[in-house]
């Protein structure tokens, strides 16, 4: 992990809750859940077709969107806050429009290249983007004319992720986190830079309530039709049950709704340029229809 980022958690049991976690607490009867007040959100209007669609929507913790145009011969660093991750909207290369970077002649024609910078930036905290970049791009632009300029134009979000209670995950009895089931993304590149992929992300929602899963897979073109990779192992506390959620060729799928109020998360190593995010949220308002965690998942 970069020595210029610094550790911001929001999780409970941080030292930003004045409460610190033991392993005596968390092996036995959870006393760090009844020591937390917990200030839970109910999100009945989750399960709306509408609300699947984080890119018609915003979450708590995401930034508006920005919007840069990158010419072929420029240099650009696409970059975050601390404690948040690049997610594109749209990614266009072409002629769209008359700029700084083209003429005004030959508008209009593009290619939709979002798989691409997809796995480029999207997940991370930071990606930089130069004409070498550009001529991966140029072999998908079939509409332009090869001899004219041609530039990217990139919409995206710095969205909220959480981070562990330690720079990095040395004792694996520890969970990486403990989290209320409010709603929040857990980052993979985070996982990775931090080397918790052994330590769980635990969440924690209210009383009679479910906690949804849902995956924003940003390596979704590489993707087979069959799950030949998984993204994490969900272990169900109550009921000792784990669940495998794997990898499919869609960049956004779910809900999984686990009937329960505490599970563990346990992200599975990848490379880098495959990265995803984990939603999750609490919900009481479940209706019927949709996975659970005792059906097939695969």
């Amino acid at each position: 992990m970069s020595n210029q980022r610094k550790v911001r958690s929001a999780a409970i049991g941080s030292a930003d809750n004045k409460y610190e976690l033991k392993k005596d607490s968390y092996k036995t009867s959870q006393p760090w859940i009844l020591s937390y007040q917990m200030m839970c959100t109910v999100i009945c209007g989750y399960l709306d077709a509408s609300m699947l669609d984080y890119l018609e929507n915003q979450d708590p913790g995401t930034e508006s969107d920005r919007l840069l145009n990158i010419c072929q011969l420029d240099h650009v660093t696409l970059e975050c806050d601390i404690g948040h991750v690049i997610v594109l909207k749209s990614a266009l290369y072409g002629r769209m429009e008359a700029n700084h970077c083209i003429g005004s002649s030959h508008l209009g024609c593009f290619s939709d290249v979002l798989g691409w910078v997809d796995r480029w930036c999207s997940g991370r905290w930071k990606c930089f983007i130069d004409e070498g970049f550009q001529v991966h791009l140029e072999n998908t632009n079939y509409d332009c004319p090869q001899y004219r300029d041609k530039y990217l134009q990139l919409s995206y979000q710095c969205i909220d992720v959480v981070e562990p209670m330690s720079p990095t995950c040395s004792d694996l009895e520890l969970p990486a986190a403990i989290l209320s089931a409010t709603c929040g993304y857990i980052s993979s590149h985070v996982t990775r830079e931090t080397s918790c992929f052994r330590s769980p992300w635990v969440v924690v929602a209210p009383p009679d309530s479910s906690i949804v899963i849902d995956i924003l897979d940003f390596s979704w073109t590489l993707n087979g039709q069959s799950c030949d990779r998984n993204y994490a192992h969900i272990f169900d506390i109550a009921d000792e049950t784990t669940t495998t959620l794997c990898r499919r060729n869609q960049r956004q799928h779910g809900p999984y709704i686990f009937d329960t109020t505490q599970i563990q998360i346990r992200i599975i190593p990848t490379p880098q340029g495959m990265e995803f995010l984990i939603r999750y949220a609490g919900d009481i308002c479940c209706s019927s229809g949709y996975l659970t965690s005792s059906e097939e998942l695969r």
